[in-house]
């Protein structure tokens, strides 16, 4: 990995659907067992989310976008993204 980028954005829980629709992320299915892009953010989350989801989006010119959500919270959200070229 050349360059990365992490970012962490709250945000209540009835947002988080509008910010996935606007994102790269829109319709991308996202899992809730990947354990890898859970390391990618091991700085930010030393130990797992108890409810989350993940996906990563290849972007144009050999970029990629990592993101987990952690929904621990039902009030408020945690979305991770971690932006990388390769």
């Amino acid at each position: 990995m050349d360059d990365a980028l992490w970012l962490q954005v709250r945000m209540p829980a009835q947002t988080l659907q509008g910010f996935l629709d606007s994102s790269p992320f829109k319709g991308a299915t996202l899992t809730s067992s990947d354990r890898y892009l859970l390391s990618e953010f091991r700085e930010f989350l030393p130990n797992p989310p108890a409810r989350y989801r993940a996906g990563q989006q290849s972007l144009p010119n050999a970029r990629v976008l990592n993101m987990v959500i952690d929904e621990s919270n039902p009030t408020n959200v945690v979305v991770y993204l971690m932006f990388h070229k390769t």
